[in-house]
């Protein structure tokens, strides 16, 4: 049923490490699971920018993975960034199910 989530709604939740020298997909699919999140409002192809940067603290400090942009790791997506990233993304996708399972159920 995740993998049908996943398709359906065209975001995938990046697994890879996640830095300025990144790849420009693992940047799109960060940029994709943050917008979704409601972390990222910016275009999703190009090189790592400040607004990437600042989506990805935004959602680290919102999770308690930083204090600050100065903090080690912040800005980037490491291991347990991509665990808290992932997990946000699979409780967004079941409370969107439930909650239109919860509408025809009326």
């Amino acid at each position: 049923m995740l993998q049908a989530a996943e398709l359906e709604s065209g975001a995938k939740p990046p697994v890879e490490m996640t830095d300025r020298e990144s790849s420009l997909s693992a940047l799109a699919a960060v940029r994709r699971t943050l917008r979704y999140l409601g972390y990222y409002t910016g275009e999703t192809v190009g090189p790592y920018d400040d607004a990437l940067f600042n989506a990805i603290v935004k959602f680290q400090q919102d999770h308690g993975l930083v204090a600050s942009s100065q903090s080690t790791g912040a800005g980037r997506v490491g291991p347990k960034t991509s665990e808290v990233l992932i997990s946000a993304w699979r409780h967004k996708r079941v409370a969107a199910r439930a909650s239109a399972l919860a509408v025809y159920q009326d």
